[in-house]
């Protein structure tokens, strides 16, 4: 729950003494032969003190708590159970690094990499702490509103309508204006291209830039599995300052910063028993194998293409829940990819949010439009 901190009273968390405890003390007192008077310190107010000690203690954490990636996924998927402990231990070990690009302070609060995907959230504000607006790259003429789920709350701390535009809201109050990114890059031989970006805002109005980098992992890497590594990476890093009153921008700077994001590598992959001549969307299921890492399971499943092409690449799917049918999370890889290359072969690479590898899992196909093909979900253990 939530405590009003501004009218927080003190004087309500403790109760009034009893009269009769307070005759008696008093009795007792009276009986005392005087002495010279000694300061002392009571229980009373050092529970007092304790209490505004908390208190201060309270603010200050709610002043510099910052969004996460448990946040991003929660905010706009809606999952609540993407990012595991183990990932979230990792990340916040991360040593926090500042650089500052003219008037504004980059700070890399998170750093995450599995052998599919590099992770980063970097928080943006400015060197000196004053105040500005910060916005992400070029949406610097977008209103409030268009920034889905934090246009009302922004629009609140702001005093203004949702369908303000930033540069109204800088106008109004009389500061500057800048359009940052903060995007994440492998370096080579792990530099896959790909990825993708985002922000979010914190109920200060701080911008907390997301970006994530694909990763390729040579085979001519032997390391132990699960061991954890670390990576060579870049944060492209530039300002752009906005005029008020004509919309150009003008360049502040820019800077190409070296990273090291910490890798959790994958375990050994261990293969499911299958049921014989199953097809789904006219592919014979082959294999399945699991593999874990820091960040969740992947699911690795390959398929024989029958001919029939009942499938839609774009718009299939893998569905993991356990026995009781309830769905897996889909973790924060956020995607599975579907590889054709090899036709007929079909190779479908999927993540789940979990601790360990499921004993026991059930699997499905689904097109994300029509629903499943009428096949029943099969139900999967592992070979002994």
């Amino acid at each position: 729950m939530k405590r009003d901190m501004e009218n927080l009273n003190l004087r309500d968390t403790f109760k009034a003494t009893p009269d009769k405890c307070r005759d008696a003390l008093m009795t007792a007192a009276r009986s005392v032969r005087e002495e010279e008077p000694v300061r002392r310190i009571t229980v009373r107010a050092v529970l007092i003190t304790a209490c505004i000690i908390l208190a201060t203690m309270a603010i200050a954490i709610a002043a510099t708590k910052t969004l996460g990636w448990g946040d991003f996924f929660e905010i706009f998927y809606g999952d609540t159970d993407a990012v595991t402990k183990e990932a979230q231990e990792i990340m916040d070990n991360t040593k926090q690094q500042t650089f500052t690009v003219g008037p504004v302070a980059f700070t890399v609060q998170s750093l995450f990499a599995d052998e599919q995907e590099a992770m980063a959230s970097t928080l943006v504000t400015t060197a000196d702490g004053s105040r500005a607006i910060i916005v992400m790259d070029y949406f610097y003429e977008d209103t409030l509103s268009n920034n889905d789920e934090f246009g009302e709350m922004l629009a609140k701390l702001y005093g203004v309508d949702p369908e303000t535009t930033w540069i109204d809201v800088a106008k109004k109050l009389n500061c500057p204006l800048y359009s940052v990114g903060a995007r994440l890059h492998m370096q080579d031989p792990y530099d896959v291209g790909g990825g993708m970006y985002d922000v979010m805002y914190d109920e200060e109005g701080r911008l907390v830039y997301f970006s994530t980098s694909g990763i390729v992992y040579p085979d001519n890497e032997s390391v132990a599995a699960q061991e954890v590594l670390e990576l060579p990476a870049q944060l492209s890093l530039w300002v752009e300052e906005v005029d008020l009153e004509t919309g150009d921008t003008k360049d502040i700077g820019d800077a190409l910063v070296d990273v090291m994001i910490p890798m959790s590598l994958q375990s050994e992959p261990v293969e499911y028993q299958i049921p014989e001549d199953y097809v789904i969307f006219g592919l014979h299921l082959d294999s399945v194998k699991a593999a874990k890492t820091a960040a969740g399971v992947y699911l690795y499943l390959d398929f024989t293409d029958q001919g029939h092409m009942q499938y839609r690449k774009d718009y299939i799917r893998p569905v993991w829940t356990d026995e009781n049918g309830n769905e897996y999370p889909d973790g924060i890889n956020m995607s599975h990819s579907i590889d054709t290359d090899q036709s007929p072969q079909v190779c479908i690479t999927s993540m789940i949010s979990a601790d360990s590898i499921p004993e026991r899992i059930r699997f499905q196909l689904a097109d994300e439009e029509k629903g499943d093909d009428g096949v029943p979900p099969v139900t999967l253990e592992l070979k002994k």
